[in-house]
């Protein structure tokens, strides 16, 4: 069995629309590397059912929490409510 991947460097935009969610999977626009202001394409789309989106979100805060516990990332000061890595 193959397993199909896709990369993305993050979520472009998301949509719910009745009880469909459309992800914007986007990346780095490799022609313009400009660090101050890079841009972003994107490359494809994840559609699922919003019970789906729901589940997939808990799962991932559970990860960020073990990442935090692991010491792999730190829970930012409140004004930005996001955890970081570590320098």
């Amino acid at each position: 069995m193959t397993i199909q991947e896709n990369y993305c460097d993050t979520f472009g935009n998301i949509v719910v629309t009745g009880n469909i969610v459309r992800i914007e999977l986007s990346t780095l626009d490799p022609t313009n590397l400009d660090q101050n202001n890079p841009k972003l394409e994107t490359r494809s789309r994840l559609v699922m059912p919003l019970d789906g989106f729901l589940r997939a979100y808990g799962m991932s805060r559970q990860v960020v929490e073990k990442l935090v516990e692991a010491g792999v990332l730190r829970q930012a000061p409140a004004a930005s409510g996001s955890p970081s890595v570590p320098s």
